[in-house]
């Protein structure tokens, strides 16, 4: 095991070695990695498979950086840079969405509107502008570090609009709350107004009216666990709505996600598919 880890350490250095020597291919065949106090790029042509890249090249180079440092990475079809924390659940996030395409789902309409619920660091929000530049996104986030990394990440888009709170199925108050999961995991839970670090919770509803939209044409939630309170109750004002919704169900962090929202979803005629952890949901009729 020792002598694995020798050779795989060495390779890795021979590995950038090489790529900063290459000829480097066009930008659309490009990934381009920014390393900490590094002003030139590390550039990664994908000459075949692009999941082969990203798993055999890009994932390993990644795990060179200190934990919780901050790489840039340029990726083909994404217009702007994005911002990676080393050894953190960025790196995972990132890799379902540009690697898996957990997000890239065919639709017979052209959005509007969507909502991004638990934006996380906005790797989501940022697909969905550079698929739909034309839609109005909002992407809400409550926890404070992975809202600062989505401001960063967002900040070139004027479709993107990001507010800082927790989706719920009330107006009320509510507070993160840290259960060991990393940055990608973080709850939030139902709070006294004046308790420290409590903000003002949003419902979809709410989210929908503001916008001065009639129908959410995407609504993507991935609330870790919330999402049983979002559909036990108030979900009748907006779920008739919803064209294409795509949830990761929380079960294991909050038992009965799934019969909740199974049980509030029975009377609405949607197309059901799963793609990753993500459940999807297609309105029959459009």
């Amino acid at each position: 095991m020792f002598h694995k880890k020798i050779i795989k350490k060495y390779f890795l250095i021979i590995l950038k070695i090489l790529l900063q020597k290459i000829k480097i291919s066009p930008a659309s065949k490009t990934i381009k990695i920014y390393f900490p106090d590094k002003k030139e790029a590390l550039g990664i042509p994908i000459y075949f498979n692009e999941k082969v890249i990203y798993e055999r090249i890009v994932q390993p180079i990644l795990k060179t950086v200190p934990r919780e440092k901050i790489v840039k990475i340029k990726i083909p079809n994404i217009k702007r840079c994005l911002q990676l924390r080393a050894q953190t659940s960025d790196i995972p996030t990132f890799l379902q969405i540009f690697k898996d395409k957990d997000y890239d789902i065919l639709m017979n309409i052209n959005p509007k509107l969507i909502i991004d619920g638990g934006a996380n660091v906005g790797y989501a929000s940022v697909f969905f502008a550079n698929k739909f530049p034309k839609a109005k996104i909002i992407a809400v986030e409550p926890e404070e570090s992975n809202f600062q990394i989505l401001k960063e990440n967002t900040a070139s888009y004027q479709n993107i609009e990001l507010i800082k709170s927790g989706i719920w199925n009330k107006d009320t108050y509510l507070k993160v709350k840290d259960i060991g999961l990393g940055r990608w995991g973080m709850t939030v839970e139902e709070v006294n107004s004046k308790e420290p670090g409590s903000f003002k919770a949003v419902t979809i509803g709410q989210l929908l009216k503001c916008s001065g939209n009639k129908e959410i044409d995407i609504l993507k939630l991935d609330i870790e666990g919330a999402e049983k309170e979002v559909f036990l109750d108030t979900y009748e004002e907006w779920l008739s709505k919803v064209n294409l919704l795509i949830i990761e169900l929380h079960d294991r962090i909050k038992p009965g996600c799934s019969e909740t929202f199974y049980s509030a979803i029975r009377k609405y005629h949607f197309n059901q598919t799963q793609k990753g952890e993500n459940i999807i949901l297609t309105k029959v009729d459009i």
